[in-house]
Formats: C-alpha cells, sequence, structure tokens
C-alpha cells in the first residue's frame, strides 16, 4: 500500500511511503485460557531483531532502520504487547520499594519508635504478613474459578496495602484507647467490639461497591473487581483473625513488660525489663501524665494517640467546630462540589491507545508514521454470515454493497475498498468462465440451479477465485451440504484527525459508526441465516467501547454510591450520620472527577476502573468518622473532638499508608501506574479532607444524639469515678 500519493497526468508519479503487510501461517492454540502461537511469536521476534528494536530505546525508530535512502519503521503483532508488559514488568519492583516504605512507616506509628517495651517492630511486620497471606488467599480462590488475572490486577497490590495497614491501625488504635489495667483478653475484647465493627463497615461497602462492578461490559473492569471484592474480604478476615492474634500476643507481652526485640525467648539480651516498683498501667499511667518514662528513649506524647491526636483532638477539633469555620468549610466544598459537576457535564471520551504506548520508543513512531501517510485510508469493516440458504439469497448478497454505500460511514465502496466472493463469482458466471454452471439468469444475475450454484461455487473457489478461498466455509467437503458461513469486507471513512502533535480518534464520530454500521447489518432479514453480523480488528471494537464507557462510568459509580448509602445506613443505624457520611464520600469522588477534567484527563477504561477503587478508597476516610461519632457522648463539639483525637489518628495514618503505598508509581513511565497514582493522591487528599473536616463540620449542626449504649457507658465510668467502685 502507498501513501501521499501524487498523481500526475492520471499517473501515479511519486509515493512518499509504503506499506508492507506479511502474513504468517496461525498455529494457535489454547493454553490455560489465552491463545498462543509459539511459531509466530519467534518469526516475529527474529524480524524485530532484524531491525535491532529495543522496546525500551527512547527512540522512535530502530536501531538498524536506516537503510540508505529508506527509513524502515517496523511493527509486528507483537509489539504492543511486549511494550506494555515491559513497561508493567519495569514497575513491580516498585511495589518492593513501597512495601519497604510501609514497613517504615508502620513500624513508626503503631506504637512508640522510641519506647523499649511499647514499640511495635514485629507487630509492623506482622501487619504486612497478615495483608499477603490474605491477599494470596483471595488470588489463590479467584485463579481455582478460574477467573482471568491481568496486568491490572497486579496493580491492586499496591492498593491493598494501604487498605490492609489502615485497618491495623484501627485496630491497634481501638486497643490503646481501652483501659491499661484491665486483662488482655477483656481489652482485646473491647478493642475488637469497637474496631471491628468499623472495619466491617468499610470493607464490606468496599467489598459491595466492587461486586455491583462486575456487571460491567467492559472484561478489564469485571475481573479486576471480582479480584477486588473478594481480596478486601480476605485481608479483612486475615486482618481481624490473624493480626488480631498478634495484636493479642504483643499485649501480652507488653502486659509482661517484655521487651519487642524478641518476646518469646528468655536469654540476657531480652530480659523482661524491669517495672521499677509499679505495675505495667502504673507506667502508662505516668506517661499520659506527661512525667518521663523509665522505659522510653525520647519523649513521647501525653495523648494515647501520639502527638497526632493531641493535634486532632486540641487543635483541629475545636478549630473545625468553630460555627463560622463550620460554615465556611460547608460553603467552600459545596461550592467546588458545583464545579466538578459542571466538569463532569462535560467528561469526554478518549482514545488512550497511544498512553498505552508511550513517546519515544520505536512502536509509538510507527504508529505514528502510519497515522500520519495512511490515515485516511479508513478501517476495514467485515460482514460475516452463517449457515443457511445461500443459494436462495443470492440477491441479498449482491445488494450488501449498495446498503452500504447509503451509510454516511462508508467510503464509495470502489476499487479495493470493497471485496465481495458473491460479486466476484456473479462475474465469473457472466463471464461464462465457471465450469458446471449452465442456468445463469442474466436478468437477474443469479444461478437458477440450486446444484449448479453450490457445485460451481465451489469449483470456481479451488481455482480462479481461490483468492476468496478463506472466506467462504463449507460443512463438508461435499458442497452439496452448504455453506456454513462466509465474510465480505468494506472500507469505513476514518474516524482519526490530528489534535495538535498527534493522531486521535474522534470518538463520538467513531462510536456513531459503530452504531449505523452495526443496526444496518443486524436488519438484514433477507440474509441466508436471516441476519449478519459487522465485526473488525481493535480499532473498531474500540468504537463500541467509547459508546458505553461513559455509561459504564456514571452506571459503575451510581451503583457503588447507592450501595454506600444502603450499607452504611444499616450499619451506622442513623439516617442523618448515615445522610451525612454519604455526602462525604460523592463530594470526594465527585470533586476526583471534576480535578481530572481541569487536568485534561478524558474518560478510557484505566481511568473508569481506578474511579470504583477511588469510591471503595473513599469509604474508609468518612465511615469510620460517622461510626465513631455515634459511639461518643457529650455535647457535639465534645463528641467531634473526641472522634478525630481517637479514629481520626487511625484515619490518617491509613491515608498517609495508602499515599506512600502508591508513591513509588509517581515515577512510572506507565500510563496505567502513573495514572493509578494521581487517582489515589486525589482519593487520599481530598478523602482526609472531607472525612476529617468537611463531614465534622456538617455533624456540628446536623448530628443525632449517640447510641444508647454510648449514653449508658459514659454514665457507667462516671459514676466509678463518683464511688470508686
Amino acid at each position: 500500500m502507498l501513501g501521499d500519493i501524487t498523481w500526475s497526468g492520471g499517473n501515479l508519479s511519486q509515493a512518499r511511503a509504503a506499506m508492507v503487510t506479511y502474513f504468517i501461517k496461525s498455529n494457535v492454540v489454547v493454553e490455560n485460557g489465552e491463545n498462543v502461537d509459539e511459531a509466530a511469536d519467534a518469526w516475529e521476534q527474529r524480524f524485530l531483531d532484524l531491525f535491532a528494536c529495543d522496546h525500551e530505546e527512547k527512540s522512535d525508530t530502530c536501531g538498524n532502520s536506516d537503510w540508505g535512502d529508506v527509513v524502515v519503521y517496523p511493527f509486528a503483532t507483537r509489539s504492543i504487547s511486549d511494550r506494555v508488559g515491559n513497561q508493567i514488568t519495569g514497575d513491580l519492583p516498585k511495589l518492593s520499594v513501597a512495601i519497604v516504605i510501609m514497613v517504615i512507616y508502620v513500624i513508626c506509628n503503631l506504637g512508640q519508635m522510641c519506647h523499649r517495651v511499647r514499640s511495635r517492630v514485629l507487630l509492623a511486620f506482622g501487619s504486612i504478613v497478615s495483608i499477603t497471606l490474605g491477599t494470596a488467599a483471595a488470588f489463590g480462590l479467584c485463579m481455582w474459578c478460574q477467573v482471568k488475572y491481568t496486568s491490572l490486577v497486579q496493580s491492586m497490590l499496591f492498593i491493598i496495602l494501604g487498605i490492609g495497614v489502615d485497618d491495623s491501625f484501627v485496630i491497634v488504635n481501638a486497643l490503646d484507647w481501652t483501659d491499661p489495667s484491665l486483662p488482655v483478653d477483656q481489652r482485646m475484647s473491647k478493642a475488637l467490639s469497637r474496631a471491628g465493627m468499623s472495619i466491617f463497615v468499610t470493607s464490606f461497602t468496599d467489598s459491595i461497591a466492587f461486586a455491583l462492578s462486575v456487571a460491567s461490559i467492559l472484561p478489564a473492569l469485571s475481573w479486576f473487581c471480582i479480584y477486588a471484592a473478594v481480596t478486601i474480604i480476605f485481608v479483612f478476615l486475615y486482618q481481624i483473625l490473624f493480626f488480631g492474634a498478634l495484636v493479642t500476643l504483643d499485649t501480652r507481652r507488653q502486659a509482661a513488660n517484655k521487651l519487642d526485640c524478641c518476646p518469646c525467648l528468655s536469654s540476657v539480651c531480652c530480659t523482661a525489663v524491669a517495672h521499677d516498683g509499679e505495675e505495667a498501667h502504673g507506667a502508662e499511667a505516668r506517661t499520659m501524665e506527661g512525667r518521663k518514662d523509665p522505659h522510653g528513649l525520647c519523649p513521647t506524647s501525653p495523648h494515647r494517640s501520639g502527638l497526632l491526636g493531641m493535634l486532632l483532638e486540641t487543635k483541629v477539633g475545636p478549630c473545625v467546630t468553630m460555627t463560622p469555620v463550620a460554615l465556611g468549610l460547608i460553603v467552600v466544598c459545596f461550592a467546588f462540589f458545583g464545579i466538578s459537576c459542571w466538569q463532569l457535564a462535560g467528561l469526554e471520551v478518549h482514545d488512550s491507545f497511544s498512553a498505552f504506548i508511550g513517546d519515544d520508543v520505536y512502536v509509538s513512531g510507527t504508529l505514528n508514521k502510519v497515522n500520519e501517510y495512511f490515515g485516511d485510508v479508513g478501517e476495514d469493516v467485515t460482514v460475516f454470515t452463517t449457515g443457511g440458504d445461500y443459494f436462495g439469497s443470492q440477491t441479498a448478497l449482491l445488494d450488501i454493497k449498495s446498503r452500504l454505500r447509503e451509510l454516511d460511514s462508508m467510503t464509495e465502496l470502489t476499487g479495493d475498498d470493497f471485496s465481495s466472493w458473491a460479486e466476484s463469482f456473479r462475474d465469473a458466471c457472466q463471464a461464462g468462465i465457471v465450469s458446471g454452471v449452465t442456468s445463469f439468469d442474466e436478468t437477474t444475475a443469479t444461478v437458477t440451479d440450486q446444484y449448479e450454484y453450490y457445485a460451481g461455487l465451489k469449483t470456481w473457489l479451488d481455482d480462479d477465485g481461490r483468492e476468496f478461498l478463506g472466506d467462504v466455509k463449507w460443512w463438508t467437503d461435499d458442497p452439496q451440504t452448504g455453506i456454513m458461513a462466509a465474510r465480505l469486507s468494506a472500507t469505513a471513512v476514518s474516524m482519526l484527525y490530528h489534535d495538535g502533535d498527534e493522531w486521535t480518534t474522534d470518538t463520538n464520530k467513531a462510536n456513531e459508526a459503530y452504531d449505523e454500521i452495526t443496526s444496518e447489518v443486524k436488519s438484514w432479514s433477507d440474509m441466508p441465516s436471516g441476519r449478519a453480523w459487522a465485526v473488525s480488528g481493535r480499532n473498531f471494537l474500540d468504537w463500541y467501547e467509547f459508546g458505553v464507557i461513559k455509561r459504564e462510568l456514571f452506571q459503575s459509580l451510581g451503583l457503588c454510591l447507592l450501595a454506600i448509602f444502603i450499607i452504611t445506613l444499616t450499619m451506622i443505624a442513623h439516617p442523618v450520620t448515615s445522610l451525612c457520611v454519604f455526602l462525604s464520600i460523592t463530594f470526594t469522588i465527585v470533586d476526583i472527577v471534576g480535578i481530572m477534567r481541569m487536568a485534561g484527563y478524558k474518560i478510557d477504561s484505566v481511568l473508569t476502573v481506578w474511579l470504583v477503587i477511588a469510591v471503595g478508597l473513599a469509604v474508609d476516610y468518612s465511615a469510620h468518622i460517622g461510626h465513631s461519632f455515634m459511639k461518643h457522648d457529650g455535647t457535639r463539639q465534645e463528641r467531634l473532638c473526641k472522634v478525630l483525637g481517637e479514629i481520626g489518628t487511625a484515619v490518617m495514618h491509613g491515608g498517609i499508608t495508602t499515599f506512600l503505598s502508591v508513591l513509588p508509581l509517581a515515577f512510572s513511565q506507565s500510563y496505567v501506574f502513573f495514572l493509578l497514582f494521581l487517582t489515589c493522591f486525589l482519593t487520599v487528599l481530598l478523602g482526609l479532607f472531607h472525612g476529617v473536616f468537611f463531614l465534622p463540620a456538617m455533624l456540628f449542626f446536623v448530628g443525632p444524639a449517640p447510641y444508647e449504649t454510648a449514653t449508658n457507658e459514659s454514665k457507667l465510668k462516671l459514676s466509678h469515678r463518683v464511688t470508686g467502685y
């Protein structure tokens, strides 16, 4: 095929580009549910090696592309998968970096790092082990159920780390707020009764949100959501059972006043720390009063949740619950929500195929040259017909070209733009060169004898018409048994346009073309089997996705938010608090999409998946605050300050760990992983803002009375303080 052609006097005088295509014999076999063709892959690899093509080299041509006066831009079927695969594989080591960062952060913040007894170094490692075991169990179950494992699923590992560590902080934080003088089993019972319910609300809501998106017609999103829904449940179970057991052992170690390094050994290096004449809880009490702890290696905060908890309770809480500040926060959040809704209404669908490939690699260089010189060629569309009465449908088969010509999305279908075995067979019959066909009717341009039709067609395909041999499939070697399936090809107009420095697809025009072509072809009831199908290559299938992906995004987000409201209403058990939590989460998601739109991002399949993840992550920051608010007694301001000082600390740590888990992806060259980082960054930033500032501001004005159990518990504590019993 020649490109950028110059004509002179009706003759071709010049062409600036030529595209040569080599067809390889198919030897596809199915292995583990995947189509594999080792012979073709090996041939393509040798072909690419001939031109010294390196997927990672920063150049838009291969190393051996300059052949004198000609520059060669090679491309193979495996080029795209190799490029994307190398990008993702190159980013997997960043998972190790994320784990190291997470472990360091958890070690520093899960306990008192500078305390010989109350540090929780081993427990921090146990948290990571618990999350890993839960993830492995979930992945194993999904794989056993034959759920497809894709590159998008790999990226989930970064997210699960953040979610799991958040649960660890909530459990440990709840334990730290129990009475240290109580037996360990009672402390754990109280901690899990408080934290377990809070974690269950968020985990169950996350899982249901992902499960609802399993019904998506986008396969990648569906498979991802299956893994996500199952993994979140398993991580929750492992955190409650396995990590809870580790917390129990660690609490017993602290009660025995043993060092954190090796609590199960009684050697010289791990001798129990002296009590200095007081009980362990006495030392705890002194620390809480701000006195020097003999076991501490550096100053410690008098607040049970550390410096962050003291800051949230004594500074942030009183500030947020000031009437002018709370009112201002609500006004600002509603105003920005309105701007985000405006941006959301103008959200457009984008063909992100070039973003997957990246710039300055030979694959993108080749594709850019193809678009530059052959971008106006159009897209091949194949019309399939299945078994039926092909003899009786001759007129309909010959009328396909005229029907397609009437469509705005098709070319004039002249020359190579249309290829039909039925028309070529008719022309051969008219020319009288088909052996055995004597009953051709010139008026209707059809063969009038059924036996001659099938026998003549088979003979013609094996001889003069062998270029169409692959377009007609017979039931058996006997042509009189009929045709099993047949195909013909046509060319749709090009959907590409030049947008700045790159070629891109007009997604609206492409989807309209898809709907027009498929609707027309499906209406052909006079085809051999009563209907026909129009399909084509990757581009044509993308045209379909362009039309449904926006609907899929809004449908998935809408279902997720609906599920969140129903579940939080059920679990929190108060409509006002549930509505406030729902508004906080909704504002977070809409603001994320609005900022994405302002930053120039458009809808594609990857962004759809990451926004569904954002819903799951955003739940944690608001649901914990709302649920904890209902379990504290006092005035609204007192309750909110207590909530921020207690559970707010765990929420902040959870947000920070989620951010740290994806931070290495900020340096990723992969469009998939970088967009994941950007989405998670915005989710953490906006989720924490709405959960720690906007939600308390709303609850300050409309927050309901606490649970009756919280009021009774508060009265009981007051009675104990008064009576001493």
